[in-house]
């Protein structure tokens, strides 16, 4: 299993916008831990997706095995 491309194009357009629109408001006189949440919260939010992802494709994977197996 993977991930479809035109999800892959979305995130990676998402991604682009948000870095572009986020790193030259952290540029300017912004305190530090907002400027950390910013920068790594969409970081976060990938890591949780992947491992969501990847716990559905072994939980389909084990299902569809005992399917076919009987």
């Amino acid at each position: 299993m993977s991930v479809d491309n035109a999800a892959m194009a979305f995130l990676g357009f998402w991604l682009l916008f948000w870095y572009s629109a986020i790193v030259p408001t952290t540029v300017t006189d912004m305190p530090s831990q907002m400027t950390a949440l910013l920068l790594g919260m969409p970081i976060l939010m990938l890591i949780i997706f992947w491992v969501a992802f990847w716990s559905e494709v072994k939980r389909n994977h084990t299902e569809l095995s005992d399917i076919i197996q009987g």
